[in-house]
């Protein structure tokens, strides 16, 4: 909702058209997906259990599929940027991802651990185990990913990082013992679009129909009609409930989405 967030997110949105000139030419520009979200994580972790450790993403994972990721020749189609706004240190909730060269099914959709961290119910364990007493025993997680090639990224506050979005990732809670804050960070993921085709164009354009979601219109920073529209609340109040959409599987946003719609109506009615 403020200034200084959109100003951020413009400021990635050219550096990432930047950082991939070499390959798009004047054929392609970067835009922002409306999935914008920030991430303060807790000091505590509940003992390593939860879905969500500390407000964090703990289990390896892709954002996407390398066919949604990249075009049939191999150029890419959609990054993830991450951008630290505190230091991040090891034990302070860094982020690991595994690197290309360690991931044997990097390019392969039909592989069934390409997209999947396995985990197997054990309620029939659980059951045997009931005999001899209570059991702690909830979920058996069987990892189909090649974390023994993992990296921690550590990196100072306002870096730049990007990667794509099949590759392996996850962020990891902070340690009792760190120094650095809990933390904090902010998350986009950029679209590629033709850069020569009109909105309408680009309904019907080749490259727009090799995308992975056609339907959620990505966001150019650098269209002056855009900015204008972002001196709205309404407007800044829709993209905050569109970002809420994305991460409902893993968050329970219900109270804030409630109170988003509630100030949507608010503002309509008067």
């Amino acid at each position: 909702m403020t200034d200084e967030a959109w100003r951020l997110a413009a400021h990635v949105q050219d550096a990432i058209g930047q950082l991939l000139a070499p390959v798009a030419g004047d054929k392609w520009a970067w835009h922002l997906e409306p999935s914008v979200a920030a991430f303060l994580l807790d000091s505590g972790h509940k003992d390593g259990n939860g879905k969500r450790l500390g407000n964090n993403f703990p289990s390896p994972h892709r954002d996407h599929s390398y066919s949604a990721s990249f075009d049939s020749e191999g150029h890419p189609k959609m990054v993830s940027v991450w951008v630290p706004l505190t230091d991040v240190e090891v034990d302070s909730g860094c982020m690991y991802v595994v690197p290309r060269e360690f991931d044997p099914v990097f390019k392969n959709d039909s592989a069934y651990e390409h997209m999947q961290l396995l985990a197997e119910a054990s309620a029939s364990v659980e059951a045997e185990l009931a005999e001899d007493g209570p059991s702690r025993l909830a979920v058996t997680n069987v990892c189909g990913f090649p974390l023994a090639g993992a990296r921690p990224l550590p990196c100072q506050k306002g870096s730049f990082l990007a990667w794509n979005t099949n590759l392996i990732h996850w962020g990891s809670f902070c340690h009792s013992s760190a120094s650095a804050p809990p933390r904090c960070s902010a998350a986009f993921v950029f679209r590629r679009c033709n850069a020569a085709a009109s909105d309408k164009d680009a309904e019907t354009d080749e490259l727009a129909a090799q995308l992975c979601d056609p339907d959620a219109k990505p966001i150019d920073l650098r269209d002056p009609s855009t900015v204008e529209s972002l001196a709205t609340v309404r407007r800044r109040l829709s993209y905050v409930l569109a970002a809420l959409r994305y991460f409902e599987h893993w968050y329970d946003a219900s109270s804030v989405r409630d109170d988003v719609m509630q100030a949507l109506r608010s503002e309509t009615s008067s």
